[in-house]
């Protein structure tokens, strides 16, 4: 089954039909509302995605894609009715574009233990005035298993994208290790990564793998918004997780099970692959950002072994997903300052 199109279905009763690589560049630039609006009309009910037999993208990397960029993404779109892939596998490009204009600095978001970088588009805005910014994935079910091969890809996808200049690589949780990892790679191959930064991230050696399938589920409710308590999972957390999501609207019926189980093995294992990880030292410079209210920090000094060129260290009132959440705007101050520092420092002759 290919998807090469999708139908919007609108107030009025009419319908229109489009480019699906229109509907991805519309999400991938942050317009899509804006996008869908100008070609269904207002009154907008409903987006119903339709198959044809044709050359394109696989059926469930499409699947994949539109839940995450556009159903979970946007809540402004409502009703949602998707007939689900026939397969569960998905081959999605390792590095994604955010915001690029393709002749500024390059910044890099690396993916958490979601394997996803839509958390990381509330940075985009601001952080584009001055980088052309790309995120890393890794959520595909023949995805690599360990940081180290992580690292290496994303190195890889990164060098022949942008081949030269320097760039700076970000990390949130265990996307900070996917941050360090392919730093060091690409240091490697010859590049300049002028700062790694690390936000509320454990370091190496501190289990961060959930424990059980319920505590799995647990963390993907929270990504989806819901309520992530393990404890009101009994039988069956796929199962009860997608009726929940569901019911509150964020993943349409036909995708639910086929994407909650997606996420849950996804989120099980990115956690093993950071428990494996054991790092040679990186000596480039790292920036350092912990949640007061998370567990991180408590572990923050073992960073110097593994990282002991630390620009800088900031310490936020804040738990572990208001970093992504509400705090936002002070977290993008933060990293702001880390820029100004790196720069500071690039122009201080030794």
């Amino acid at each position: 089954m290919i998807i090469t199109h999708v139908r919007l279905l609108h107030g009025n009763g009419g319908n229109d039909s489009f480019p699906l690589a229109d509907l991805r560049l519309a999400a991938a630039q942050d317009s899509l509302i804006e996008h869908v609006s100008a070609r269904a009309g207002p009154g907008l009910v409903d987006i119903g995605i339709f198959t044809v037999s044709a050359p394109g993208l696989a059926a469930s990397t499409v699947a994949y894609e539109f839940v995450e960029r556009v159903l979970v993404m946007s809540p402004k779109l409502r009703d949602w009715h998707v007939a689900a892939p026939e397969d569960g596998t998905a081959s999605l490009g390792a590095l994604v574009e955010m915001r690029v204009r393709g002749n500024r600095p390059l910044m890099v978001w690396a993916h958490g233990i979601s394997g996803r970088t839509g958390i990381f588009r509330p940075f985009v805005p601001r952080l584009s005035q001055t980088f052309d910014i790309y995120g890393l994935e890794n959520h595909a079910a023949s995805a690599s298993t360990s940081i180290e091969q992580m690292g290496a890809q994303y190195a890889a996808a990164i060098h022949e994208r942008r081949p030269s200049g320097p760039c700076e690589i970000f990390g949130y949780s265990l996307g900070g290790l996917v941050a360090l990892e392919t730093a060091r790679q690409l240091v490697t191959l010859g590049r300049e990564v002028t700062l790694v930064g690390l936000l509320d991230t454990a370091p190496p050696t501190v289990p961060v793998a959930p424990e059980t399938l319920a505590v799995a589920a647990s963390l993907v409710a929270r990504g989806l918004g819901l309520e992530p308590a393990a404890a009101l999972f009994t039988e069956d957390p796929i199962l009860e997780l997608s009726q929940r999501a569901i019911d509150a609207r964020v993943v349409p019926s036909g995708l639910a099970v086929s994407y909650i189980k997606a996420m849950v093995e996804t989120y099980i294992r990115n956690g093993k692959a950071a428990d494996a990880y054991r790092p040679p030292v990186y000596h480039n410079p790292a920036a350092l950002l912990f949640a007061e209210g998370g567990d991180a920090v408590r572990h923050r000094n073992l960073w110097r072994r593994f990282a002991p060129n630390v620009v800088a260290e900031d310490i936020v009132a804040m738990d572990h997903f208001e970093i992504i959440g509400d705090g936002i705007d002070a977290v993008t101050d933060i990293v702001e300052q880390w820029q100004r520092l790196i720069l500071t420092d690039r122009r201080t002759p030794c």
